[in-house]
């Protein structure tokens, strides 16, 4: 599918998305599967850090995938929200962004 990265969130007490509570058995499952994807564990930063962190924001529209590529920022999705048909749909105008905008 060409994705580069997958980062886990510990999920709990939502009614309709408490479906992982250990992301680090998952992790673990995906990294016997593969070899060059990235495997992450999504955090809470600290409110105040130095440096900061970066901040990333999340492509739910089609307007956020020219943003991210003009901005240069990593394309980030929720698979459970984002048809992978949209993904597939939107991902050239967020690479077409960043190339244009000499990220490349």
């Amino acid at each position: 599918m060409g994705f580069g990265a997958v980062w886990l969130a510990e999920i709990h007490f939502q009614k309709d998305r408490s479906v992982l509570a250990s992301p680090l058995a998952i992790a673990a499952a995906l990294a016997a599967c593969t070899r060059r994807l990235k495997i992450g564990i999504a955090v809470m930063p600290k409110p105040s850090q130095q440096p900061h962190p970066p901040i990333r924001i999340a492509a739910t529209t089609p307007e956020t995938y020219p943003l991210m590529g003009r901005l240069g920022a990593p394309l980030l999705v929720a698979v459970r929200t984002v048809a992978l048909s949209d993904l597939k749909r939107h991902r050239p105008t967020y690479q077409a962004a960043w190339t244009a905008s000499g990220h490349a």
